[in-house]
């Protein structure tokens, strides 16, 4: 009789549940200090401050002053320092040097700039995912707008966080052509299922890593992302599908195109600048891809209205459905959509 054996079984994790999202009064008020004194051209006192920026609420005008001071020293801590004058009656006024508050123009050769750009893809998951995409942006805002070389992609590793035991079980299966079940994160906030593959391949395409193979559940070929999967354990079960004779990234990109993990669609965009991040990835038509199908879907939802997808019309459908679910029934499709002929007016 067949039977199935685990080496060891640990339970489902949960890696992806969402966190509370809170904004600190105190943020604000920083936030609204900075804005307030950055527009001004000469000095103010701090009664002026107090009264004309919200957030300094304490109920005397002492503890209020000390909320300044305290906002002061917070801001310097960050590298922004608020300069301070003597007025005409011995008083103190307040004044933040537009030149001095921002860093200087960047400027950086195309190799600086590549590898800028692929730490940043490097930490495209995990807890650093935030921290990238707002330094993504930043350089965008200082002028950065390249892609990266394909040689460039090729060695940048992707990120995950499997541990050690894991990452043995993968090449313990490979070499010894052997099955292995793992959790698999189909969704960033969603709870994992757990999934059974004949492994054939694992290996790197365009600086994402993958193990590929035939899913016993599935009945077909499966490539699945490393940073979605967790808990790999090698079965007492050998594989029964042969591994195809073909090279491991070729292995990769094959289950991922039958699988329509990799599209290609059309997009449009509305504005001469903005959504670099999806206009670095297409041509001149707008054609995009190959792509990561839930990443474009994502990513256009997050552009729109400033990127639209044209084409084709399941990816459309998905964007309209996702910007629903984040807007309510009341998003406006007829204003979203656009035709293809629509696109290739000039």
């Amino acid at each position: 009789m067949n039977q199935q054996k685990h080496f060891s079984q640990s339970p489902p994790r949960n890696r992806n549940l969402p966190a509370k999202v809170s904004w600190e009064k105190g943020a604000s008020r920083l936030l609204n200090l900075v804005i307030a004194l950055i527009n001004e051209n000469q000095p103010r006192s701090a009664d002026w401050v107090i009264s004309h920026v919200d957030g300094y609420d304490s109920p005397t005008p002492a503890s209020r002053r000390k909320q300044l001071q305290r906002d002061r020293n917070t801001l310097a801590q960050l590298g922004l320092c608020i300069e301070v004058h003597h007025g005409g009656n011995g008083g103190e006024l307040y004044f933040l040097d537009h030149e001095a508050a921002f860093l200087p123009e960047l400027d950086l050769t195309p190799k600086q700039a590549d590898v800028l750009v692929a730490a940043a893809r490097w930490t495209q998951s995990g807890e650093m995912s935030a921290a990238a995409e707002s330094a993504y942006h930043k350089l965008v805002a200082a002028g950065i707008r390249r892609g990266l070389s394909s040689s460039v992609i090729a060695s940048v590793p992707d990120l995950t966080d499997l541990d050690q035991k894991s990452i043995d079980a993968i090449f313990r299966a490979l070499d010894n052509g052997l099955c292995i079940t793992f959790d698999y994160y189909q969704s960033l906030v969603g709870f994992p299922t757990r999934r059974t593959l004949e492994p054939w391949a694992y290996g790197a395409v365009d600086g994402k890593l993958y193990v590929t193979g035939w899913d016993t559940q599935r009945n077909a070929q499966r490539t699945f992302r490393i940073s979605r999967i967790s808990d790999i354990e090698v079965l007492a079960q050998f594989i029964t599908h042969p591994v195809p004779d073909l090279p491991s990234s070729e292995l990769i990109r094959q289950g991922l195109n039958s699988s329509g993990t990799m599209v290609h669609a059309v997009l449009r965009f509305h504005e001469s600048s903005g959504a670099e991040e999806l206009r670095l990835l297409t041509d001149a038509s707008g054609a995009i891809g190959p792509v990561d199908r839930d990443w474009l879907v994502k990513t256009a939802a997050a552009y729109a209205p400033d990127a639209v997808v044209v084409e084709p019309e399941d990816i459309v459908s998905d964007v309209v459905q996702l910007l629903r679910c984040a807007t309510g029934e009341s998003f406006n499709v007829a204003a979203f959509q656009t035709t293809k002929e629509e696109a290739e007016r000039p």
